[in-house]
């Protein structure tokens, strides 16, 4: 189970021996496990983060380097994360040089966003959520492919047909 020590993180409005001072650790450990958080375990992460008082930060990223540092950072904090791609985002990970014909690109480069999320957050032993931050709503039944890689090309080839 995850540490999870947000709850004790320092303010940066107080010195470092008053923040010490009133520092805590969680009355209980993550109840989900490293990696991609999907499912049932998703309301379960939420909810506790609430009885321990924090909120998860949620973050965008355009490219695999900038997943890879918000991954890193939530590892060296010990804390769970939220990782957000949007539709420029998509488009951006494509290609700008691909022209977004009825979102194509957007739609591969998000999707290709979080197949690599789901490929390397387990290596930095924290949860993390992919959000499709303001995901338009015909678009639901291809973002919401990541989460099941059995109907994967089924659903990614009837996006574009």
């Amino acid at each position: 189970a995850h540490p999870g020590r947000w709850a004790g993180r320092k303010s940066k409005a107080e010195p470092a021996a008053v923040a010490e001072e009133k520092k805590t650790e969680p009355s209980t450990a993550c109840p989900v496990k490293s990696g991609v958080v999907v499912e049932d375990d998703l309301p379960a992460l939420f909810k506790w983060a609430k009885e321990q008082s924090f909120a998860i930060p949620a973050v965008n990223y355009v490219a695999s380097s900038s997943v890879n540092a918000v991954l890193e950072s939530a590892a060296k904090s010990e804390n769970p994360v939220i990782v957000q791609v949007s539709q420029g985002c998509g488009a951006f990970y494509c290609g700008k040089g691909i022209k977004d014909d009825g979102y194509k690109a957007t739609i591969a480069g998000s999707i290709a966003l979080a197949k690599h999320v789901r490929a390397v957050a387990p290596m930095y032993d924290v949860p993390a959520v992919i959000h499709s931050d303001h995901c338009a709503k015909n678009w639901y039944a291809c973002m919401s492919m990541v989460r099941s890689s059995e109907l994967f090309h089924d659903k990614f080839h009837a996006c574009f047909h």
